[in-house]
């Protein structure tokens, strides 16, 4: 695997309170959160459709369901990503 380029940038403060707050429900980091930003930014329309939803239904399920309804929704891209 091709050891990843490291860069840095500065941000104002109203767009780290803005990252911040986009990881606050989460153990991201804003280094992490900002890295999330830029990979949804370059998905296509469709894709990020489609990854919206798959996070919604991931995020409808009950803790007790939730390892059942992830390998579900793995078996269905993996034949989707097969079969187009």
């Amino acid at each position: 695997m091709k050891k990843p380029h490291r860069i840095s940038f500065r941000i104002d403060d109203d767009t780290y309170n803005w990252l911040e707050g986009m990881g606050k429900d989460s153990p991201l980091s804003v280094a992490e959160v900002a890295r999330e930003v830029l990979m949804v930014s370059r998905m296509s329309k469709e894709t990020k459709s489609v990854y919206g939803k798959c996070l919604e239904y991931l995020g409808s399920l009950d803790s007790t369901e939730f390892l059942q309804g992830l390998d579900g929704l793995i078996a269905v891209l993996k034949e989707v990503k097969s079969n187009g």
